[in-house]
């Protein structure tokens, strides 16, 4: 293993020691530790097996997936501003933070795609693999088309039944692309069809589960993370994610190998990520196709994010301070004695009792009692200290409360409360997500 694989694994290790920790302000970043740390693994692992790993002989192109990472992984944002299948909780509260915390996760969603299926292909899995060739006919092209397109428009039109289309908006007409324009030399998943060699597809597919699997149980433990509230399938989860959207992740996979490899082949003078740099180099777009590649990244990002990071964060970080029932001078006696974060000081309520923190902080034990409700509710599955409030408003005290509550009633009256408060209030899949997640009893998780 290289050093940039154990380098890797130090970062995880880095990332669960600040999140263990509590650190304010590094505690939201565990995700991006760990998930930066986890591809610095896996590419460990393409060069311990022999491969050529991307920080070894392709850094250049682990650079440029990267940075087209980041806009291809924004039109999904986009398309979730209609879908509302996923929510990001627990954010940080700067605009820059926010920027720079999604800037780094988004840049990792292509070799996320991209490099277990390399570890597999360099460890020989399904090269031996044939399969009937598959002949690219008029009417097979038609097909895969029309597939393309109704991947593309129906998930905007019927976004409650057709959502599992998204997962296939990059592929059907980007694969035929690539098919069509590329050469014998350019990796096409139709291609391999035609040749019967299944290898790429297979390892893209298991790469992709692999890869869905370390990103929802990294995500789980996350302060800063997101929550999903698909239709149909809130009921059987595995961490966050419901557990037939595991199958999403091997069509990611699949759809955004399509997808940059017509970019790659359009903008990038046709390198592609699985070729070394020495091989890439003969390979140059035209100059005006560097601008306009560099301008559509930079145009796309920024206008993507701007509408919308906003309507999908349900929650910022809740802050000691944020808590209405500790107004700044008796928050800072909480802070004084070392509870420096919700977390913190609902745990020492919780197992030293109300009048011990009260006699500690010189507020009275009724003040405490309150204030770590608030934090327990504003800790609860992202709900967040803006939330805690209103649900506070309806009678909810604490997560506990929660249990057996109606979502479209409890929705209802936070509407209805935040019209006085001037708090917006939460979609109402996501009251429903905080009330499957109450606890029967006793005290709730903090995730």
């Amino acid at each position: 293993m290289p050093w940039w694989g154990w380098g890797g694994g130090a970062l995880i290790a880095l990332g669960a020691a600040v999140l263990g920790a509590d650190v304010p302000g590094l505690n939201t970043a565990w995700f991006v530790f760990a998930w930066i740390g986890a591809l610095l693994v896996i590419d460990g692992g393409i060069a311990a097996s022999g491969g050529v790993a991307f920080l070894q002989g392709r850094r250049r192109e682990l650079l440029a997936m990267s940075l087209w990472s980041v806009p291809y992984w924004c039109l999904f944002e986009a398309y979730n501003l209609r879908l509302q299948n996923w929510w990001y909780v627990f954010v940080p509260h700067s605009d820059a933070g926010q920027a720079v915390l999604a800037g780094l996760a988004f840049a990792t969603v292509l070799p996320a795609c991209f490099l277990p299926a390399e570890l597999l292909r360099t460890r020989g899995w399904f090269e031996q693999v044939r399969w009937r060739p598959v002949s690219m006919t008029p009417k097979v092209r038609a097909a895969i088309g029309l597939f393309g397109v109704a991947c593309v428009v129906a998930p905007l039109l019927w976004p409650r039944q057709a959502y599992p289309l998204v997962w296939g908006a990059t592929f059907g007409l980007p694969a035929l692309g690539v098919w069509a324009w590329g050469d014998r030399e350019t990796p096409s998943l139709l291609r391999d069809l035609e040749d019967g060699r299944p290898a790429r597809w297979l390892q893209l597919l298991v790469g992709g589960l692999i890869a869905g699997g370390l990103w929802e149980g990294l995500n789980w433990p996350a302060r800063a993370r997101w929550i999903y509230t698909v239709p149909g399938l809130e009921e059987l989860k595995l961490f966050e994610m419901p557990v037939l959207g595991f199958l999403g992740f091997p069509a990611l996979a699949v759809q955004a190998a399509a997808g940059y490899g017509l970019l790659c082949l359009l903008l990038r003078g046709g390198r592609h990520w699985s070729r070394t740099d020495g091989e890439n180099a003969t390979r140059r777009p035209g100059r005006s196709g560097q601008l306009g590649a560099m301008a559509g990244i930079v145009l796309f990002s920024i206008l993507s994010a701007w509408l919308t990071m906003e309507p999908q964060l349900v929650a910022s970080r809740p802050l000691l301070t944020d808590n209405p029932h500790l107004p700044s001078p008796l928050a800072e006696r909480v802070i004084e004695r070392g509870w420096s974060t919700p977390e913190r000081f609902e745990l020492a309520v919780w197992t030293l009792g109300a009048d011990a923190v009260a006699q500690r902080t010189g507020l009275s034990p009724q003040t405490v009692q309150e204030a770590a409700d608030h934090a327990a509710l504003a800790l609860h599955k992202g709900m967040g200290s803006a939330n805690a409030t209103l649900l506070q408003a309806v009678g909810i005290r604490h997560p506990g409360d929660l249990r057996g509550r109606r979502a479209s009633v409890l929705h209802g009256g936070m509407v209805i409360e935040s019209a006085r408060t001037r708090l917006e209030p939460p979609p109402a899949s996501v009251v429903a997500v905080w009330i499957r997640a109450a606890p029967a009893q006793g005290r709730a998780p903090h995730r």
